[in-house]
């Protein structure tokens, strides 16, 4: 008895090569562009500040915001910074933060 094959068999295979591309030139891409200086300081630093400073028993705060303090959560709530922060701990580099948008973006599909 011959089995039949998944009609959707192909269309997963080429949506994982699709995804996969995609988050691979992604990832090279924002990489390339911040190592050219071509990512805006203010937003990659209101991110990478905090998570240096809660690595190092400084809490979440950010010295970049006036308005509100000197805490992140001040102006924006962002629990899950404390699941990209022991990431951050293992590679402290601007570009994880880009790797995971390329990672959540890459998973929407």
């Amino acid at each position: 008895m011959r089995t039949q094959r998944s009609p959707f068999r192909i269309p997963r295979l080429l949506l994982a090569l699709v995804m996969l591309a995609y988050f691979g030139f992604s990832v090279w891409y924002a990489g390339q562009r911040h190592l050219a200086f071509e990512t805006g300081a203010f937003d990659t630093c209101v991110y990478i500040q905090p998570l240096w400073n809660f690595l190092h028993g400084k809490g979440f705060a950010v010295s970049l915001i006036e308005d509100n303090g000197p805490l992140r959560w001040a102006t924006h709530i962002e629990p899950i910074l404390f699941l990209v922060a022991p990431l951050y701990g293992l590679w402290p580099d601007p570009r994880l933060l880009y790797g995971l948008q390329a990672a959540a973006l890459t998973l929407a599909a």
